[in-house]
């Protein structure tokens, strides 16, 4: 019975006291921080992250809540404050969500639209939309907050303005953009042949290629390919999507090792990224005839030394883009990596962007100096972006020792 809903009273003491004495002053501050993190920016001119979508959103919902479950208060001339809350929230998230928009504009701008990006941006126009109508009127109405939700969400189901086809045609057009700037797509029709691409184009084709395979498949493309795709993406499912996150990076792998596509900074990361790297050095054996010491799957770090016998402590540090193996503490042979991974970049797969395995013996180095061989098998290497150029992060691997004729060092103190 709707009428006897409508003239229900009955409000559970316990609701009313965590709405009015939990959720509304968590709310508060929570609005407080992030106002102040908005005057932060103004200041710094530093845009947000993208983490600043989770901030706002958590934001509006704990405060929509929260003016929901106080709403049978309003009426009670002992809560008229209610009103005069209710008018403050909304006028005071609007900043918030004008920076959320201009950071959702941000993203866009460079990496184009993905459904995440689809649905945040509906949503922070309809937290617009909703603020601005009840901060300028007097309405106590609260239907048209879920009426309105449930047509956002209609809207962004169906018919070619959802959030699927327009995320798939906005990363299809990025897609089609780049070839055609690299003389890949010709005329609608891709160019096999040998191309190299700038690092950022390089990590871009390979974004975009997973997550189409990922979340839409091949079928936007495959005219590029006069029909063929399938056959070049031997592991796909036809021109579907991908079950894994990681096949669909192996599939765009696959693409462009076809095309020939290759990176001028041999997938180096840009700036604000990290690069892993891997080796599959772990799945063969390797000779080690030759050498007095081997040192497996240790983590290097800048003051890690590993005890290999009485008078003798092994460690391996790094600097800069190179490995620096000390020897009871003096640095004896430097390894410098940049050369090496330039070109075992190019023969690398990747199971998802930023994550690349190079074949068997492409991360092996060695080097010789002060009295000490050195043969290093990378397994993972982290790089991060620094000035002059790319640092190591951190790194795992083999080191293999041979002790040459230098006095003090060898196994027996010889």
């Amino acid at each position: 019975s709707f009428a006897t809903l409508e003239t229900t009273m009955d409000y559970p003491a316990g609701l009313r006291v965590f709405a009015q004495y939990v959720l509304l002053p968590l709310v508060s501050v929570y609005l407080v921080i992030l106002t102040a993190y908005l005057g932060r920016i103004l200041i710094t001119r530093t845009w947000p992250s993208g983490w600043i979508g989770y901030l706002v959103s958590a934001l509006a919902a704990l405060g929509i809540l929260s003016l929901l479950l106080i709403h049978p208060e309003r009426g009670r001339s002992e809560h008229r404050w209610i009103d005069r809350y209710a008018r403050i929230f909304w006028v005071a998230i609007l900043p918030s969500v004008v920076m959320l928009l201009l950071a959702i504009w941000q993203r866009v701008e460079q990496y184009g639209i993905t459904e995440r990006r689809y649905l945040l941006t509906i949503l922070a126009l309809w937290l617009a939309i909703t603020a601005v109508y009840y901060a300028g009127s007097r309405s106590r109405g609260i239907k048209g907050i879920p009426l309105s939700l449930a047509l956002v969400g209609l809207v962004a189901y169906l018919g070619p303005w959802s959030a699927y086809s327009v995320a798939r045609a906005s990363q299809v057009g990025r897609l089609e953009r780049l070839f055609e700037t690299n003389g890949v797509l010709v005329d609608g029709r891709v160019s096999v042949g040998p191309t190299e691409l700038s690092g950022g184009d390089w990590r871009q084709t390979n974004e975009i290629l997973s997550y189409l395979f990922e979340h839409h498949g091949s079928s936007a493309i495959d005219r590029w390919f006069d029909g063929q795709l399938a056959t070049i993406d031997t592991i796909g499912n036809g021109l579907g999507p991908s079950l894994t996150r990681s096949e669909a990076g192996r599939r765009s792998h696959l693409v462009m090792s076809h095309l020939a596509l290759t990176s001028a900074d041999g997938l180096m990361p840009g700036a604000g990224e990290f690069t892993h790297y891997s080796s599959q050095y772990g799945e063969y054996a390797f000779p080690v005839a030759g050498f007095d010491y081997v040192l497996p799957n240790i983590a290097f770090g800048t003051n890690q030394e590993i005890q290999v016998a009485d008078s003798l402590a092994v460690g391996v540090g790094f600097d800069g883009l190179g490995l620096d193996v000390r020897l009871n503490g003096r640095s004896r042979v430097r390894l410098p990596l940049d050369r090496v991974l330039d070109w075992a970049a190019r023969g690398a797969t990747s199971s998802t962007p930023g994550n690349y395995t190079f074949p068997r013996d492409s991360l092996r180095f060695e080097g010789e100096a002060n009295g000490l061989r050195v043969r290093i098998f990378l397994q993972t290497l982290a790089l991060s972006p620094g000035e002059p150029g790319p640092m190591i992060e951190n790194a795992t691997g083999t080191v293999m020792i041979q002790l040459l004729e230098v006095s003090g060092t060898g196994p027996s103190g010889n």
